[in-house]
C-alpha cells in the first residue's frame, strides 16, 4: 500500500512509539498513518504537508479573502474575472497572514461576484514528514497508538474499512484533541 502524500509521520516512528519490532503489522501501521493524517486534516481544516493549490472564490466586496488552507507559504497568483475575462493581479498589491490563511488586497477590494476570484498558493508546514511540527507528530503517534492498541486484533472494527469519517472527533482521544487545538482553522 504505502504512505499517502499527506502522511505526517513515518512508519519507523510509529513502530518505535507502539514498540513493534517486526514487519508483520507494517500494512496496518501504514493504514493507520494514512487514516490519521487525513483525519487530522479534516478535523483541523487545513493541510500539513506542502501543497500547491488553485482555488476559486466569490468576491465579498471586502479587502480580505480567507483561503481554504493554511499556513500560506507563497502566494503565486491572484486573478480577478471581470465579464469572464481574467486579469492577473500584481502580487505586491497583496499581503498575507500565513497562519490564518488571510489575503489582504492593499489597493482595493475583492469585487463582489460569483466565482470571480482565482487564487494560486502553496500551503503547509513543510515538504516532508521531517518538517512537521513535533507536537503535531506526537499527537499523530498518540492517536495511532490509541487505535492500534484498542483494536489490534481486528483493525477494521475500529475504522470500519471503506467508511468515510463524517465526524473525525468521534475517533480522536481527548488528549489528541487538546494537542490539535492550535492547528484548528475556524471556518466561517
Amino acid at each position: 500500500m504505502g504512505l499517502n502524500a499527506n502522511a505526517i509521520v513515518s512508519v519507523a516512528g510509529c513502530k518505535s512509539m507502539i514498540k513493534l519490532l517486526g514487519t508483520a503489522d507494517d500494512a496496518i501501521v501504514e493504514n493507520l498513518i494514512n487514516g490519521t493524517s487525513q483525519m487530522f486534516e479534516s478535523y483541523c481544516a487545513q493541510k500539513f504537508i506542502n501543497q500547491n493549490l488553485t482555488e476559486v472564490y466569490d468576491g465579498s466586496g471586502e479587502d480580505i479573502l480567507i483561503v481554504e488552507n493554511s499556513p500560506i507559504n507563497t502566494l503565486t497568483e491572484v486573478q480577478f474575472y471581470f465579464d469572464d475575462t481574467p486579469e492577473i493581479m500584481t502580487l505586491t498589491d497583496f499581503k498575507i497572514n500565513s497562519k490564518a490563511g488571510l489575503i489582504r488586497y492593499i489597493n482595493g477590494i475583492f469585487a463582489p461576484g460569483f466565482q470571480n476570484i482565482q487564487v494560486k498558493y502553496a500551503c503547509g508546514y513543510g515538504a516532508a514528514i521531517a518538517n512537521m511540527p513535533a507536537d503535531l507528530q506526537l499527537a499523530a503517534f498518540l492517536q495511532i497508538e490509541f487505535i492500534y492498541k484498542r483494536d489490534n486484533a481486528d483493525f477494521s472494527q475500529t475504522l470500519r474499512d471503506g467508511v468515510i469519517l463524517s465526524d473525525p472527533k468521534k475517533f480522536l482521544s481527548s488528549d489528541v484533541i487538546s494537542m490539535l487545538t492550535p492547528y484548528m482553522k475556524i471556518r466561517f
